[in-house]
């Protein structure tokens, strides 16, 4: 009576606890898939920034993202400005020399940030092709190996198999075995 009633706990403990760590898991799972969709849509919206930049790059634009609405960050992010510091617009004060000077060094300085934008648009295009071509060497190695598995479950017999057509094969020739002998003798 009494070993009854200490398996009987034992049993209710062990129960709980199992249900309790089925929980956990599946609370922990939760958030982990919920911070997998975080991630998605941060990538998703550098995506589409790193698209509207390579656009408006192709199309020639060069004005200011706010008169032209072409450069618009994705998810309504903001982008962050950087003010310009004391000793960088005393270096563009002294760099002026004759009126005609300071439209020639805005040009330039357009000039050069567009080329800077283009290299890293360029670059940016280069790694997600070769992010591109790595991911795709990987689906197809993977899709190879799941094929190869496949035909070595499909091609080769279980071992069961071999002992279950043996017996097969066995029992039939008794049944003939015993017929023909009925019958003969």
């Amino acid at each position: 009576m009494n070993e009854n009633s200490q398996a009987s706990g034992t049993q209710t403990w062990l129960g709980s606890a199992v249900i309790a760590l089925l929980a956990a898991q599946l609370g922990l799972t939760w958030i982990q898939g919920s911070l997998l969709h975080r991630q998605h849509q941060d990538i998703q919206g550098l995506r589409e920034d790193l698209q509207s930049l390579a656009e408006s790059l192709d199309q020639g634009t060069s004005g200011p993202p706010e008169k032209e609405g072409v450069l618009v960050p994705a998810r309504g992010r903001r982008l962050r400005r950087f003010p310009q510091t004391a000793a960088r617009v005393t270096y563009l004060a002294h760099q002026e020399e004759p009126s005609d000077q300071p439209e020639n060094a805005a040009k330039k300085d357009l000039e050069a940030s567009k080329q800077s934008a283009q290299k890293a648009v360029k670059d940016a295009r280069e790694v997600q092709q070769k992010l591109s071509f790595t991911e795709n060497a990987r689906l197809a190695e993977e899709k190879a190996r799941k094929a190869e598995e496949k035909v070595r479950l499909e091609g080769a017999p279980f071992p069961w198999q071999k002992w279950f057509w043996t017996g097969l094969g066995a029992g039939l020739l008794a049944l003939v075995l015993r017929n023909w002998l009925r019958r003969r003798g």
